[in-house]
């Protein structure tokens, strides 16, 4: 054999035995080896907005659910917020599998809790609802706790407590969706934590805008108006002008966030929930109460960035509201229908110890925390049942029941040993007067030694005849 033909025999040996060395699988593309092997190579995940048919979109409608799908991988967390109101908390939504995620209801309930807001301008329950009251007025009281309709636009929220900006965690899935739903003219800012098919974890972040609202809007009213002051007692109401369905409402509350601070703008820490009450005279309310009494001395800041919010079928939210107001100083009273007494305590001081007649047997006052609502210098107290309209002054509404604190020179010699009254706290017409020009709304006023007590059906201002435990059940937002 020549040596040219020996040596291309070996050439051809040696790339033979090279190529038989060399392990499959090592190239990229369709050649690519799918049994996790570091050099694989997997496209990236992407993320799309979507609707609740899973079809892509660029636009999310106001009123509906803000919904991520993930491609090329599954989310291991994601959250939402409002770009226009960083202060609202994070929508941390949750995870399902793409499927899952078609046939959703977008109108569920959410399982996280949050709290958030301001009080409304309510007309007052007739007298005559509770006959065994004092007294029904024909007269509006004089004076009373000043009203706001929507005291400001374009507010932004108030920090929130626990509000995080991490996204939130669950199961892994291939659709997230928030748990609240999206307000009107706004833009959106995502992120989330995926789980590439290639092994590896991603951090994505995007943002959507959302389409105009209808033109159909619902007003609020707030009964505390901006710089007022009011007692430790008093509950933060929103009234809407019309009937919000149940299905909007935690979507609402979570937007609602309430600030307390010290009069020189220190932090305090507050715990408080929001309830909705039931709907009356053709609207709805949602209260803000605190667990305890507000810290005296204290300002508050309630903001409700109501504005493109969806409120019912075809309306949506008009304006943004903000509201400040001040916690003035800690008056507390109580009467006792044993003792026949009145005493007055302010920031923890016994201020005055009065003889008082309280109801009578057949027209007993009512145990449980009152609040001062409104008052009038003089006042036509009248009762159909009774068959009595008498004219008294100093009154200090404390109930839309009737009951009354006020002056009666009538009772004077039995006030300190006996009730005569019918319902109402009978002071003496100089005491009267003193309480009266004392009094600020939400000051509490507590009852006992009754034979009956009041209950959430009493009147429309009931805030503190529910326990903390049966409050915190009015929540729309579900623990």
């Amino acid at each position: 054999m020549s040596r040219r033909l020996l040596a291309a025999t070996a050439l051809i040996s040696s790339a033979a035995l090279l190529a038989a060395c060399t392990p499959s699988g090592s190239g990229t593309g369709e050649n690519a080896s799918h049994n996790g092997s570091a050099n694989t190579e997997q496209a990236s995940p992407s993320i799309s907005v979507v609707d609740a048919k899973g079809k892509e979109v660029k636009t999310v409608k106001a009123g509906q659910h803000l919904t991520l799908r993930v491609e090329n991988g599954t989310f291991a967390s994601a959250s939402a917020s409002d770009s226009k109101q960083k202060e609202i908390p994070v929508d941390k939504g949750s995870l399902s599998s793409g499927a899952d995620a078609d046939e959703a209801d977008t109108t569920a309930t959410p399982s996280a809790q949050n709290a958030g807001f301001t009080a409304a301008n309510r007309s007052s329950t007739s007298d005559s609802e509770l006959e065994d009251s004092d007294a029904d007025s024909t007269a509006s009281a004089s004076q009373g706790a000043g009203a706001s309709d929507e005291n400001s636009e374009g507010a932004s929220a108030a920090p929130s407590a626990g509000a995080s900006d991490d996204p939130g965690s669950g199961e892994e899935g291939t659709t997230w969706t928030s748990d609240f739903t999206v307000a009107g003219n706004s833009t959106y800012e995502w992120k989330a934590t995926v789980k590439g098919n290639d092994g590896q974890s991603h951090e994505e972040t995007g943002t959507v805008k959302t389409s105009e609202p209808s033109s159909e809007t619902t007003r609020t009213f707030t009964e505390i108006a901006d710089d007022d002051t009011v007692g430790v007692a008093a509950p933060v109401i929103v009234n809407f002008s019309g009937i919000v369905p149940k299905k909007y409402r935690a979507s609402i509350q979570n937007r609602m966030t309430v600030q307390v601070t010290d009069n020189n703008g220190k932090k305090r820490s507050v715990t408080g929930a929001w309830g909705w009450l039931p709907d009356d005279d053709g609207h709805s309310s949602i209260h803000y109460r605190t667990e305890e009494h507000w810290p005296a001395h204290s300002k508050v800041t309630v903001k409700l960035p109501m504005k493109g919010v969806q409120t019912s079928d075809e309306t949506y939210g008009k304006k943004n509201v903000t509201l400040d107001f001040k916690i003035g100083r800690s008056q507390i009273v109580k009467a006792s229908a044993k003792t026949h007494r009145m005493t007055v305590t302010r920031d923890g001081k016994k201020l005055w110890d009065w003889p008082a007649s309280l109801g009578k047997p057949s027209s007993p006052s009512y145990n449980g925390e009152h609040i001062v609502m409104s008052k009038s210098a003089d006042y036509t107290m009248t009762s159909e049942r009774y068959g009595y309209s008498t004219p008294v002054q100093w009154a200090v509404r404390i109930h839309n029941n009737g009951e009354f604190v006020h002056a009666a020179p009538w009772s004077e010699g039995v006030q300190g040993s006996s009730n005569v009254s019918h319902g109402c706290i009978n002071l003496s017409t100089s005491r009267a007067a003193k309480y009266f020009a004392s009094a600020k709304y939400g000051d509490p006023v507590s009852i006992t030694g009754s034979r009956v007590s009041l209950t959430p059906d009493s009147g429309d201002v009931s805030d503190w005849t529910y326990s903390w435990k049966q409050w915190q059940k009015l929540s729309a937002i579900k623990s």
